[in-house]
């Protein structure tokens, strides 16, 4: 089942939210995150938002994604 959070984005606006995915994930789309982070942007929600499309990855977890992840806990915890 296909899960909206655009409805309610006040629930994470403000936040500290990483999107990270692979560009070419076989098992999530990565328009999701795309379409996500865009929408943030759009409604000016977007100001601890950290967004990673990593090009030619798949779904698996890479070490740039391991990397970002690891930056984004130092920054926001």
């Amino acid at each position: 089942a296909e899960y909206e959070l655009e409805g309610r984005l006040e629930t994470i606006a403000g936040r500290p939210l990483l999107l990270w995915h692979g560009e070419t994930d076989d098992v999530v789309p990565a328009a999701d995150s795309q379409r996500l982070a865009a929408e943030l942007r759009r409604q000016g929600a977007d100001g601890r938002l950290t967004s990673l499309i990593e090009s030619g990855v798949k779904h698996r977890i890479t070490p740039l994604a391991l990397s970002a992840t690891a930056d984004f806990f130092r920054r926001e915890l």
